[in-house]
């Protein structure tokens, strides 16, 4: 026997404090892990397609599914992971700002061109609700690939994974590499 479903809308805001319009949400359940592609921000669906998009209100509704749900929102502005559990239905969702990084390539004093950089900023769990926040990016020719959108948190390891460069195997070697970056209170700030 089916049962009527039930609607809900969220609020959502730019870290500004601005309605996000076209703000994109993806449902996760227990039964669907959800891969949210952050390198179709801010205007294209990438290979996720989302549940629901934002008005110029800031405003998306979804139908609740018949199980726990999270939502990842992502929007050009930031990210937001929201559990309707922990969320009053009257709180607006406040977009976390993306962090980005700008990574360098090289084998000596060569640059490495085309080699693919996943972040892994992602795999989070709450409610048995699974969501990853995928990226793939490449360096160009002289070895420079920007990430612009990292999901940050504090104390929380916000890339890895660096793949082989498909054109020069004898310089990178046909192996995966992982690179350790940490979230910083300080924006502009360099670690090792």
């Amino acid at each position: 026997r089916l049962k009527p479903s039930t609607k809900r809308a969220y609020t959502v805001l730019t870290p500004a404090g601005k309605p996000a319009d076209a703000a994109r949400a993806y449902l996760a359940t227990p039964t669907c892990v959800q891969d949210v592609d952050v390198d179709a921000l801010p205007d294209e669906d990438g290979w996720t397609i989302p549940t629901a998009v934002a008005g110029a209100d800031g405003v998306l509704t979804i139908t609740e599914p018949g199980e726990p749900y999270r939502l990842a929102i992502a929007h050009a502005d930031g990210w937001a992971e929201v559990n309707p559990l922990t969320l009053d239905v009257n709180t607006p969702v406040k977009l976390t700002p993306w962090a980005k990084a700008t990574l360098h390539m090289w084998a000596g004093k060569r640059p490495l061109e085309n080699v693919m950089v996943e972040p892994q900023s992602g795999f989070s769990e709450d409610a048995d609700c699974w969501i990853n926040w995928s990226s793939f990016q490449y360096s160009d020719a002289t070895g420079t690939v920007v990430l612009p959108h990292l999901k940050t948190e504090k104390d929380h390891g916000i890339m890895a994974s660096l793949v082989r460069d498909n054109r020069l195997d004898t310089l990178a070697a046909p192996n995966w590499y992982y690179i350790d970056a940490r979230w910083s209170e300080h924006p502009g700030e360099t670690k090792d």
